[in-house]
């Protein structure tokens, strides 16, 4: 475990005037009991190295050690590694002892993201995908510890998800949680179809921000972002600047803000099933040996063109005002302007429909 911290630390580590904590992220379903030490490789031989002992119950764990503390032990102009060694007795070892790492390194706490963002840092663009956080945001408690029958989920964060995906915008997840038991506590709560392309995993939440974007094949700046830790909102806003992120104790908040009410049209609360369509064909793709263009084919999908009329403006204009990969001009036409587009006998304006 030595070496394979060595070239992460030294690569990664701080200046001295910039890190104030060392964060070790760990995950273990039994009781944890494990020996820290750091010290540089050739610092100076009269200092004694840093020396922590971590004991947790079994579960996810943050744990953040003051940078006062391991300072004085440490050469910082050296390379240094780190020992992370199981308490275990003679008796435990016969049995196999597996832990999950997530971080391992210096970090810098401050300064923190403000305790509520202003509106006016929101995006112009609409959101269409919320990513929640699961412990402590979603529910109160965390699974992995206090088990499902003794979490609950937030008051009112059913009625908040449900209208969000009524008015088009789709929810997912991003949780550092055990997968299989937090997908089946999801389901038991009747809320898993709710959530598409989650990503429930030990990695770190950026990488899982920037995974949902792509599955989803939108903008970072039309996706937002709720979590309880100030160091997973930190992480989330220092690698995607574009993400709008949010405390778990805004969720209320959130269906009154323009950002997340939307024009909106019939089709506005079928979105998700778009995407959760999307969902499964990208899973049939990844089996599919072939070419891609022989794949769409088999998916058999029937497109429908048509002559804009003002029967269909409600969709029409909400797709004007969400499209933005296809708009090349970047005008966004008003209600009004693309109602005169349509009555203008001098411009011929068409709009796809997929059929069923």
């Amino acid at each position: 475990m030595a070496t394979r911290y060595k070239n992460y630390l030294s690569q990664s580590m701080m200046p001295k005037q910039c890190a104030d904590a060392f964060l070790i992220e760990i995950y273990c379903e039994t009781k944890i009991d494990l020996s820290i030490v750091i010290r540089a490789i050739k610092g100076k031989l009269n200092k004694i190295p840093f020396q922590y002992r971590l004991q947790k119950a079994a579960g996810y764990h943050q744990v953040f050690i003051p940078f006062k503390s391991i300072a004085p032990h440490v050469d910082f102009q050296e390379m240094h590694f780190i020992n992370i060694i199981p308490n275990r007795s003679e008796a435990e070892e016969v049995n196999p002892l597996t832990v999950v790492f997530g971080f391992v390194g210096f970090i810098q706490q401050s300064p923190q993201l403000q305790e509520r963002i202003s509106l006016d840092a929101l995006p112009n663009k609409s959101i269409k995908v919320l990513v929640w956080d699961l412990d402590n945001t979603l529910w109160d408690g965390v699974l992995v510890e206090d088990g499902a029958d003794r979490i609950q989920l937030k008051k009112g964060i059913t009625e908040v998800i449900k209208t969000l995906d009524a008015r088009g915008i789709v929810s997912s997840i991003a949780s550092k949680n055990d997968h299989d038991r937090a997908w089946a506590h999801l389901s038991a709560l009747g809320l898993a179809a709710y959530f598409v392309f989650p990503e429930i995993n030990w990695g770190p939440k950026s990488q899982s921000i920037q995974r949902i974007a792509e599955n989803f094949n939108v903008g970072k700046d039309t996706i937002a972002f709720i979590d309880d830790s100030a160091f997973e909102r930190n992480e989330v806003k220092n690698i995607h600047p574009e993400v709008s992120i949010f405390k778990h104790s805004d969720y209320m908040t959130l269906t009154e803000l323009a950002a997340f009410s939307p024009q909106t049209s019939s089709e506005s609360a079928l979105r998700r099933s778009f995407y959760v369509a999307q969902q499964k064909r990208s899973t049939v793709r990844c089996g599919f040996d072939g070419e891609y263009g022989e794949f769409i084919k088999t998916c058999n999908i029937q497109l429908q063109i048509r002559c804009a009329q003002l029967t269909f403006i409600d969709r029409i204009h909400e797709l004007v005002q969400r499209t933005n990969q296809m708009n090349f001009s970047a005008t966004r036409y008003d209600r009004e302007m693309l109602m005169q587009l349509i009555q203008d006998q001098s411009v011929a304006t068409f709009f796809f429909k997929r059929n069923g």
